[in-house]
């Protein structure tokens, strides 16, 4: 081979290396950690986030780019900037997780997801999980997954205010390289988004100190279980009903009742939550 094919060779595998290290996922974690009714459990919740998208880098070979914020960093003006500095590009996946406190004006009904609180109780500070969707869906990545371990409540002073969008101004997860090819069909075969969180309408979140949030634990494990199943290929859609249907069933040993909301937007194709089969209250009596 003489040099100047040698040189050629060179060149084509350097944009061949150069293509696969574009290729990232973007990891953006926002979580009170430092609240003392529900810091414990938050804390559980990032360092299991933290290290399950790491994991899922490995899995499918992309870069993991880290935006951790945690207790006092967990801001509406740190989140914001980061929104608006974020690069990546239309080959990226944006993995954005929120755990801690989360409310919902009694104004806005037909937006069914919730205000971030972040780490404070000022409501000028609050952030609505759909302005981070359109924030990030300007930035053209590939796929986009917003997922908030929050409560959903709605607010009945009165003090919490509809949010104006743009258009109007917990253990790491361990699996055998046969099972990778379940993780790149869920996360980089699709195009589009998946916004979930862990409670509909008017409902709250629970969690502990020992899993962390409730729905989290469901997402992760079932994640895990359906990326390891021999028996099919996982989807979103399939993965968000099952994820719904447990937190429904962990929840109700508490006697909570607390029924997850998600939207998966995915190749052209739009499905949103259906009613999760509901639980009867236990008799204590």
């Amino acid at each position: 081979m003489n040099k100047y094919r040698l040189f050629i060779v060179v060149c084509l595998f350097l944009l061949l290396w150069q293509g696969v290290q574009a290729q990232r996922i973007h990891e953006i974690l926002f979580c009170n950690t430092i609240d003392r009714s529900i810091g414990k459990s938050v804390e559980i919740d990032n360092d299991r986030a933290l290290d399950e998208i790491g994991c899922i880098g490995g899995y499918i070979g992309y870069e993991v780019v880290e935006h951790v914020y945690q207790g006092k960093d967990c801001t509406r003006k740190n989140l914001i900037n980061l929104l608006e500095t974020l690069e990546c590009s239309n080959k990226d996946i944006i993995f954005f997780y929120y755990s801690g406190h989360g409310v919902h004006a009694n104004t806005n009904f037909e937006d069914k997801l919730p205000q971030m609180c972040m780490n404070t109780n000022i409501e000028s500070q609050f952030v609505p999980v759909h302005l981070v969707d359109e924030m990030l869906a300007k930035k053209g990545p590939k796929l986009r997954i917003i997922m908030t371990d929050c409560c959903n409540s709605i607010d009945q002073s009165g003090i919490v205010q509809a949010k104006d969008g743009l258009a109007m101004e917990r253990g790491v997860t361990v699996i055998k390289s046969t099972h990778q090819a379940n993780y790149r069909k869920l996360f980089t075969e699709p195009s589009g988004s998946v916004i979930v969180t862990s409670s509909k309408l008017g409902q709250s979140s629970i969690g502990n100190t020992l899993y962390g949030g409730c729905f989290s634990y469901a997402f992760w494990d079932l994640l895990l279980k359906e990326c390891s199943s021999t028996t099919g290929t996982p989807t979103w859609n399939d993965l968000m009903k099952k994820v719904q249907e447990t937190t429904v069933n962990i929840a109700s040993r508490y006697n909570h009742p607390q029924e997850p909301y998600y939207v998966v937007n995915l190749n052209g194709n739009n499905s949103s939550s259906t009613n999760a089969p509901s639980y009867t209250t236990p008799n204590t009596t």
